[in-house]
Order: C-alpha cells, then structure tokens, then sequence
C-alpha cells in the first residue's frame, strides 16, 4: 500500500486494514524539511458532517469571556435556565446566560463553561443526548476541538467525534450527533532537509472495520482539512503505511 505526494498536492488517502494492535508505522521516503506529517485514520462510512449548523462565532465579551453565536440561526448559545437546561441558541441580546469561557483542556483540547453557573459544558451521556453545563471537572465529556476556518469556529467532542450543531438550524437544543468524520490524528514534525526514509510510530488507533488512513504533508498543522496549505516542498515523497505491532 503506497502513494506518491507530489508538489503541491502532497496529500493522499491509502485503504488500510484494521491497525494489527491499534498502532503501526507511516513511512515517507524523499527530501522535506520544515513541515508537518499530518495523520488521520478514519471509518470510511462516516463522512464529515460539516456546514452552517456546525459553525459559530466567537464574539469577545467584557472580562475575558465570550458569546457564541450560531451561524444557523444568527442567535446567541444560552445556558438555558441558568444551565440547568440543554444548550440552545436562541438568544437576540448577550446576558449572563450567554457568557461562556474557552478553557486550555490539555493535549490539543478545549474546555467550555458557563458563567452563569462556573460549570463546564458536558457531552452528556457520552454525546448521545444534548450539551448540558453542569460539571465541576474536566474529562473525556468536557473536552472538545475547536478548530478555526476563517472567520468561525466549530468543535468536535473528544468522546464521538462529532460536532456540536445547533439542531434544526437552532430551533432545537445543540448536540453532538454529526460527524466529523475523524477517528485518530497525529502529527509529526519535520526538519531534516536530507533525503530520508522515515518511519513515524502511530499508536492508539481504534479497531475500524472500514478504515483509511489519509497522510498529508502540510505548511501549517492547526489547519483544517478542507482548507490545507499543502506544503510547497520540491520532492516527490513516497508514503506506505505498515499495520502491526511497534518495531522492536
């Protein structure tokens, strides 16, 4: 299984069998320097679900925090009931319900919680019912991906892999039920210029039974898929991915 990544499309998708114990090797073989090896492993039968109702603003707000506002509905995300109720964006004017602050989660993660009640918005019950702020602590259910395309931003819960959407354009209460189409991602660093075979350990992919691994050198790694800067590099690179177990 190999691809060649050319000069200005230096991205590709290999078909992969399941990952021999969740992890295995991506090796690029030609001269690059100064990029990013950037890997996605995903189910082939989930497809990004990504669009309008996925998509917020940002708006900065006195005191560090911020309002979010629904590109579907153009209304701002309220704690309802001063959080005791489901998230909606339903809201024309910006109160305590609709203050919320973006707290660093670790490890690439983002927290959200809500002023109104100093507690962090929760995927409740593991992404399959609406976003709920009642947690005091950080976990798996709290942690999403916030990920910036121009002017709007949207996130992916950790615990599915889904967005959070304004539902029915708004008219019901967020969840996190579209998917983001991702599985796993890794990126890796570049910068020896000398022509090279390298080998970068993947490790901790989950056991799909349609899965492809999508390997791309990029310019920047905080870039979305969709909007990628493929990275200018004058070489053609060879990519394959080995499944199985770490080289001992």
């Amino acid at each position: 299984m190999s691809i060649q990544l050319g000069p200005g499309k230096l991205k590709g998708v290999l078909s992969s069998p399941t990952m021999t114990g969740g992890q295995g090797y991506v090796v690029l073989s030609g001269a690059f320097a100064d990029a990013f090896v950037h890997v996605e492993v995903y189910d082939d039968n989930k497809q990004d679900q990504w669009g309008t109702w996925q998509q917020f603003t940002m708006e900065p707000q006195p005191g560090g925090h911020f309002a979010m506002k629904a590109i579907a509905n153009n209304k701002y995300v309220t704690a309802e009931n001063a959080g005791a109720d489901f998230l909606i964006a339903r809201s024309d004017t910006i109160g305590s319900w609709q203050l919320f602050d973006l707290v660093d989660a670790g490890g690439g993660y983002t927290a959200i919680k809500a002023v109104v009640n100093g507690k962090y918005v929760t995927t409740e019950n593991g992404g399959t019912s609406g976003l709920l702020a009642r947690s005091d602590v950080i976990g798996d259910w709290q942690k999403f991906r916030k990920v910036d395309v121009s002017t709007v931003s949207s996130f992916a819960a950790k615990v599915n892999w889904c967005w959070i959407t304004a539902e029915s354009a708004g008219a019901a209460a967020l969840n996190v039920n579209r998917g983001t189409g991702w599985t796993f991602r890794q990126t890796f660093t570049v910068k020896d210029s000398a022509p090279a075979v390298r080998a970068y350990h993947i490790s901790g992919v989950p056991p799909l039974l349609n899965s492809k691994v999508k390997v791309s050198l990029v310019s920047d790694p905080s870039d979305f898929a969709p909007l990628w800067d493929p990275y200018p590099g004058p070489a053609i690179v060879d990519c394959a991915i080995i499944p199985g177990r770490a080289f001992s």
